[in-house]
């Protein structure tokens, strides 16, 4: 079984312990969840049917990065935005938007929210019976 930690926006907190769980807690209560996730948990999302609006919040410069961390060293600034290009990189075929830009938490948070609202009502067409197992080999077991 899979953990995903789930967060209800301006609702509760909840622990989701499977995939099927956050499918059923999702459809129940018609909200959105906002996980913190992997690129590769939102591949095994897509895999199980469910569609997630994936936003990446990518820093623009290591200045940016040095302004929300004043601890962090040029060096470990330099490592994290040369990761998040490798993010985007790997898993932007997945990824629904990518906000990017010097801007305060409240436009952060608007931008997200704007992008929710646009994705957030489309319709999606799933499978009436749950996808087959993976093999071992896919799950990396």
């Amino acid at each position: 079984m899979r953990f995903i930690k789930c967060i209800l926006y301006r609702c509760i907190c909840l622990n989701v312990a499977s995939l099927p769980w956050l499918s059923l807690l999702c459809a129940q209560h018609v909200k959105h969840c906002m996980l913190d996730v992997s690129g590769y948990a939102i591949k095994r999302l897509l895999m199980a049917d469910l569609h997630p609006i994936a936003i990446f919040v990518k820093p623009t410069s290591v200045e940016q990065i040095r302004n929300q961390n004043r601890r962090i060293t040029d060096e470990a600034a330099h490592k994290s935005l040369d990761k998040c290009q490798r993010i985007e990189e790997e898993f932007k075929d997945s990824l629904t938007a990518i906000i990017e830009g010097e801007m305060t938490h409240d436009e952060l948070l608007r931008q997200v929210m704007k992008v929710i609202s646009i994705h957030g009502n489309q319709r999606s067409w799933l499978t009436a019976s749950p996808p087959p197992p993976a093999s071992p080999a896919a799950t990396g077991r």
